[in-house]
């Protein structure tokens, strides 16, 4: 099982290679991907990203939304209409998804 340690001086690194490796077999390897993330550590802010560059096109291309369009919500947003008593709230009269629907929509999320 992989795991990711880091050390503050090239003693503490050498004594846990020695120490893990002479109870398992392992592989040591310098670099700043792990599990398919970039890590980047930024000293100065005090800071550390992930990212996984190429995910949202993989993603796209594979439940074939190559032709996407942004969005910035998820549902029509509804202006409230200030200086009314009542507000009126619309409903959502949109068919339920098919199973195969479904079953793409829970991949995506």
């Amino acid at each position: 099982m992989p795991f990711r340690h880091q050390y503050t001086n090239k003693e503490s690194a050498l004594h846990l290679v020695l120490t893990l490796s002479a109870l398992y077999t392992i592989k040591v390897k310098k670099g700043d991907k792990y599990l398919g993330f970039t890590i980047e550590h930024d000293l100065t802010t005090r800071t550390i990203t992930l990212t996984v560059p190429g995910y949202i096109d993989e993603v796209l291309k594979r439940f074939h939304r190559d032709d996407h369009c942004h969005a910035n919500c998820p549902c029509a947003y509804i202006p409230p209409q200030y200086g009314q008593q009542v507000q009126t709230i619309t409903f959502d009269h949109t068919t339920t998804l098919h199973s195969d629907e479904i079953t793409e929509v829970d991949g995506i999320v």
